[in-house]
C-alpha cells in the first residue's frame, strides 16, 4: 500500500527538480524518500510504473521510509527521467529510467521502479543529469556513468561514432571535488579552492569558454579560478556563485533567464544583485534565494513557474516572488518547488504530470495561480517559551517593594504574529504582540513590574492564532537581604544616682531603619558590667523587648559602674543588626555627668 503525505509527517529538509525533468522528490527530517509527477519509467521508485496517461502521481507518495540523506532529479526532453539517493551508510542508489546505464544496471532495463543499489559506500554528493549521473566519494573524487554523447562525462570521448555510454561508474577526477551539478548534457564541479570546472554540450555557451561548441568539451575545463560556492545546471544556461554573495550565469537566455535582459552569454556576465545564498536552474528559468529568505526569479513563466500573476511570460531581470521565509530552492523543466522556513513545501508551475503534488494534473497557467502550498506541519505546532533566569528570581525589596525586570525568550515557527500576555498572581499585567517577520520568531520578552514584599508567580504565553498557547512561569521572590541601620540608642536613664543599691527601671529605646521593613523589631539580648557581680544578689533583670532594672550600686571607686546593654534589631525577614548603649552608677555624680 502506498503512503502519502498526511498530517503527521515530519517536516521537509530536502528537494529536487532536475532542469529538464518532470518529477520531483523531497525528504523529510526521518530520512523519509517521497515523489511526485512523471513516473513513466519508474523513477519515483514506489514499486510501480505509470506508463499510460497521465503517466504520473498527482500526490506526493513515499518510496523509502528512512535513512535517507540526499537526492537528485535527472530526465530529458523526451520525457525519461531517472533518480538517485544516498543511504546514511553512504551507498548509492537509483531508479527510473536506465536505457543509457545512467542507473549502471548493467541489465539495461529502461523500466527501473525499485531502488536498485549502484555503490555500497563512501558516496556523499549526487547530481543527475539528462540521461547521465555523477557522484562523489569521502576522498573527493568524482564519477560518473551514463550517457556522453557531448563529453558530459569528461572521459575525453563524445559523439556518435565512439562508445558514448558509460556502463559502469568512473573515475573522472581523483580528488578536491566539493560540489557537482548536471544538467541537459553537461556537467560541473567545484574544488576545494573555490574553482569551477565544467564539461559536456556547450551549444549555448553554457560552459562559459567564451565560445559555443558543439557536439561539446570532453575533458574537465577551468572556467573560473576562484571564490565559486555554488553551481547549477537548465537546460542550456549555467548559475554560479561567490563567495561575496554575487550571481553568475552564461549561455542560453532566449527567455530572459540569465537575468541581464536577453542576449545570450559565452562568458560568466554578472547579474545585478547581491546577498544571494542558493540558486537553482531550471528548463528556461532561473531562482535565487537572498540573504534575507526573499525569493527571486527570472526567464520563462509561460506555465506560472515562476509563481506571479500576469501573463507576461519571460522576464529578463530578476524580480521578487516572495518577501521572506524561503530556505530551499529546485528548478524543474517548467516548473518550481520551494521550502519555507517550517518545512512546509510549495509549487509552482507545469502540472501535466502531477509534479506539483497537488492532487491535480491541471497546468498551473501564469495568471491564474501563483505559490501552492502541498505539504506542511500538522497540526500547527504551538510557540516554545522559557524564562532566561533560573527560579526562583530574587529581588531586593526597597520601601516595601521592589522594581524588577523578568526576562523569557520565545520561538515560533508559524510565521504568525504572536500575542504575549503577561500575569502575576493570576492578573492579567501586560499585554503585547510580536509582529511577523516571515520566519522562525526567535526574540526576548520582558516584563518591568513593581512587586510587593514577598513571593509571586510570573507566567507568561504566547499564541500564534492557530495552535494552542504556549505558557510558562517562574518564581519572583522579594525579599530583604539587608539589616536594619541603627541609627541611634538610647538608655533612660543613663545615669543612676544615687548609688544606693536599689534596682532601677530602665528604658531602651532604638532608633532603626530598614529598606523593607517600616518597624523593625528592637531587643536586648544582654547585660554586662565593668565590675564584677554581686554575691548575694542580681545587679540587673531584662523586664521586657526593651526594659531592664538595673542595680544603682558600685564599689565606690575610679570612674564608677558601667552597664552596657546590648541591643538587636531584626526585620520582618529575619535580618539582624546590633548596637550598644552604656548606663553609669558614678563614683561622682558632677564628673559623671560632664561625661554622659
Amino acid at each position: 500500500m502506498l503512503q502519502t503525505a498526511n498530517s503527521e509527517a515530519q517536516p521537509v529538509t530536502q528537494i529536487s527538480a532536475g532542469s529538464s525533468a518532470y518529477h520531483g522528490l523531497f525528504l523529510k527530517s526521518d530520512g523519509s524518500l517521497w515523489g511526485m509527477g512523471y513516473n513513466q519509467w519508474g523513477q519515483l521508485g514506489i514499486g510501480k510504473y505509470n506508463f499510460s496517461a497521465p503517466y504520473g502521481v498527482n500526490l506526493p507518495t513515499q518510496a523509502l521510509a528512512s535513512n535517507v540523506t540526499a537526492i537528485a532529479v535527472g530526465g530529458g526532453v523526451q520525457g525519461h527521467g531517472h533518480s538517485l539517493f544516498i543511504k546514511s551508510d553512504g551507498s548509492l542508489w537509483g531508479m527510473g529510467n536506465n536505457s543509457d546505464s545512467q542507473l549502471s544496471v548493467l541489465t539495461l532495463s529502461s523500466v527501473t521502479p525499485n531502488p536498485v543499489m549502484i555503490v555500497a559506500s563512501n558516496v556523499t554528493a549526487v547530481a543527475a543529469g539528462e540521461f547521465h549521473s555523477l557522484f562523489l566519494k569521502s576522498n573527493g573524487s568524482l564519477w560518473g556513468m551514463g550517457l556522453s554523447t557531448d563529453g558530459q562525462l569528461g572521459l575525453g570521448t563524445n559523439g556518435p561514432f565512439v562508445p558514448y555510454f558509460v556502463r559502469v561508474p568512473t573515475q573522472i577526477v581523483v580528488s578536491n571535488v566539493v560540489a557537482i551539478a548536471a544538467g541537459l548534457r553537461v556537467s560541473f564541479f567545484i574544488k576545494s579552492d573555490g574553482s569551477l570546472w565544467g564539461m559536456g554540450n556547450n551549444s549555448y555557451g553554457q560552459l562559459g569558454l567564451g565560445y559555443n561548441s558543439y557536439p561539446g568539451v570532453n575533458i574537465p575545463t577551468l572556467i573560473v579560478a576562484s571564490n565559486v560556492t555554488a553551481v547549477a545546471a537548465g537546460g542550456g544556461h549555467t548559475l554560479f556563485m561567490k563567495n561575496d554573495g554575487s550571481l553568475w550565469a552564461m549561455g542560453y537566455n532566449e527567455n530572459g533567464q540569465l537575468g541581464t535582459g536577453f542576449a545570450w552569454s559565452k562568458v560568466p556576465v554578472q547579474v545585478g544583485v547581491s546577498n544571494v545564498t542558493a540558486i537553482a536552474a531550471g528548463g528556461d528559468h532561473s531562482l535565487f534565494i537572498q540573504s534575507d529568505g526573499s525569493l527571486w526569479g527570472m526567464g520563462e513563466n509561460s506555465h506560472g513557474q515562476l509563481g506571479f500573476r500576469t501573463n507576461q511570460h519571460d522576464n529578463g531581470r530578476p524580480f521578487q516572488i516572495i518577501e521572506c521565509g524561503v530556505t530551499t530552492i529546485a528548478a524543474g523543466a517548467d516548473y518550481t518547488l520551494f521550502l519555507r522556513f517550517d518545512g512546509s513545501l510549495w509549487s509552482m508551475g507545469n502540472n501535466i504530470y502531477g509534479q506539483l503534488g497537488n492532487g491535480t494534473f491541471s497546468s498551473n497557467v501564469a495568471g491564474t495561480n501563483g505559490p501552492e502550498q502541498i505539504f506542511k506541519l500538522e497540526p500547527t505546532p504551538s510557540p516554545m517559551l522559557q524564562f532566561q533566569d533560573s527560579s526562583p528570581i530574587i529581588l531586593e525589596c526597597t520601601n516595601g517593594s521592589a522594581i524588577g525586570t523578568v526576562d523569557a525568550q520565545v520561538e515560533d515557527s508559524t510565521g504568525n504574529s504572536l500575542e504575549i500576555v503577561w500575569t502575576v498572581d493570576g492578573v492579567p499585567l501586560q499585554t503585547n504582540d510580536v509582529p511577523s517577520e516571515c520566519g522562525i520568531i526567535s526574540t526576548n520578552l520582558s516584563l518591568v513590574g513593581t512587586f510587593e514584599s514577598g513571593e509571586h508567580v510570573v507566567a507568561v504565553s504566547a499564541s500564534n492564532g492557530q495552535a494552542s498557547p504556549a505558557t510558562a512561569s517562574t518564581a519572583v521572590s522579594v525579599r530583604d537581604t539587608t539589616p536594619p541601620q541603627i541609627e541611634n540608642v538610647e538608655a533612660c536613664p543613663n545615669i543612676l544616682w544615687p548609688p544606693d543599691k536599689r534596682m532601677i527601671p530602665v528604658q531602651i529605646k532604638v532608633d532603626a531603619i530598614d529598606n523593607c521593613d517600616a518597624m523593625p523589631e528592637g531587643k536586648i539580648i544582654n547585660v554586662s558590667s565593668n565590675e564584677r557581680e554581686n554575691q548575694f544578689q542580681q545587679d540587673w533583670e531584662i523586664t521586657g523587648p526593651l526594659s531592664l532594672n538595673l542595680r544603682a550600686d558600685r564599689l565606690g571607686t575610679q570612674r564608677g559602674r558601667i552597664y552596657t546593654i546590648e541591643v538587636q534589631c531584626a526585620d520582618s525577614s529575619g535580618n539582624v543588626s546590633y548596637a550598644t548603649v552604656e548606663v553609669a552608677v558614678p563614683h561622682d555624680l558632677k564628673r559623671s555627668l560632664n561625661r554622659f
